[in-house]
């Protein structure tokens, strides 16, 4: 398993923050960060009626269904947590979790900075600090993940998950008649 279990104290949210509209924040009162090896990226980065140019956007990684599990998991407990103080939170949540089906791998949603202060760090196969991949599809990757808390707002909640290190081998362009 590429997801290195949590511990109880470590699941703990802190109080919430309020920010403008009524969304509130709940950090966790611990970092949170895992490293999943081997991760597929089915599709580049994008934004719901984005541009692409957007500094955040959400990726999509295909992830074992034993990482999904182990999310899964860290999931459910931080959603409790939100529940205790919103009993209404469970009928807003959305994971960022798929389990696998016959036709595609398990996947896990995140969000990337692609540039900005805090913009993930992008790393080749040897650890050498690289530019971000030129083609996102199918592209095999590590990725160290980190969990911030969880959201809570008027029509949504849910896990704060972002990607801050992303190390893969550029891959060669594929032959469309081969």
């Amino acid at each position: 398993m590429t997801v290195q279990q949590a511990t109880a104290p470590l699941l703990q949210l802190s109080k919430p923050k309020e920010l403008s509209h009524g969304m509130k924040i709940f950090p966790t009162s611990e970092q949170l960060c895992f490293k999943l090896m081997g991760v597929q990226v089915p599709f580049g980065p994008s934004v719901f009626n984005g541009t692409g140019g957007e500094e955040r956007q959400s990726l999509v990684l295909s992830v074992s269904p034993e990482d999904c599990q182990a999310f899964r998991e860290i999931e459910t407990a931080l959603r409790k947590q939100v529940e205790k103080q919103f009993p209404n939170a469970e009928s807003k949540w959305s994971s960022c979790l798929k389990d696998a089906t016959d036709k595609y791998a398990a996947t896990l949603r995140a969000k990337i900075n692609l540039k900005g202060a805090r913009a993930c760090r992008f790393l080749d196969a040897g650890g050498t600090e690289s530019a971000p991949p030129e083609s996102w599809r199918k592209l095999e990757a590590n990725a160290v993940i980190r969990i911030g808390g969880a959201y809570l707002q008027a029509r949504g909640a849910g896990l704060l998950v972002e990607v801050t290190h992303l190390q893969f081998e550029p891959q060669l362009p594929e032959n469309p008649f081969a």
